[in-house]
């Protein structure tokens, strides 16, 4: 399935989500829905601000000209996705909550499991991304992906459910050719909408109090 469509279902199956929690809160009664939030605290809310705010980075970084010398990289229409994780698997809602886009899982959703495979896709694409040194990404974007992998490791539903990603081999340097600087823009766009996709799941996960 790719990236485009399944953000489109979470976009879907995140309707539902919202609906579910506004029902349930109003069968609690406010007292208790207050309750609930004052004791739970929020750090899915904050990995999805924090995924909010790596996206408004990808995009600069998308903005930057000087990235692209040679050819204009919004009129690349081609993405490249270079992260091997099962996100779009784990991460599926469960099947009951279906709105007939997948059906890839057959277990019930695993909180851990998904967070841990974004996760994966987040350090893919920083180390894929380290590479480029002339494009000055490692000052702000790649600490934002740093800061969203903080959070999604403290998101988990217990301290034995936390990931430790291994450090990754050091990355060349790729040339600052044309070639590159194309493939560049190529991966930033993937990573543009892998991102989106990440604050659906992170939206579904917080707003079906399955955090």
């Amino acid at each position: 399935m790719s990236l485009q469509k399944i953000d489109f279902c979470f976009s879907a199956w995140l309707v539902l989500a919202l609906l579910s929690t506004h029902f349930a809160a109003v069968c609690e009664g406010s007292a208790g829905g207050q309750q609930h939030r004052a004791s739970s605290p929020d750090v899915l809310g904050s990995c999805l601000e924090r995924s909010r705010t790596l996206l408004a980075n990808v995009t600069n970084a998308l903005g930057q000209k000087d990235n692209y010398e040679g050819f204009n990289c919004s009129q690349i229409l081609l993405s490249l996705d270079i992260t091997n994780g099962m996100t779009v698997k784990a991460c599926e809602p469960d099947t009951e909550e279906n709105t007939g886009c997948s059906g890839h899982r057959k277990t019930p959703f695993n909180k851990s499991a998904c967070l841990g495979n974004i996760s994966i896709d987040l350090w893919d694409y920083k180390n894929e991304l380290l590479s480029y040194k002339h494009a000055n990404l490692e000052g702000t974007l790649i600490k934002r992906v740093d800061e969203l992998l903080e959070c999604l490791s403290s998101a988990a539903s217990t301290p034995n459910d936390s990931f430790t990603l291994t450090p990754a081999p050091q990355t060349a340097t790729l040339e600052n050719n044309f070639e590159n600087r194309e493939r560049l823009c190529k991966v930033l766009k993937a990573f543009r909408v892998r991102i989106v996709t990440i604050s659906r799941v992170l939206s579904y996960i917080k707003l079906s109090r399955m955090s």
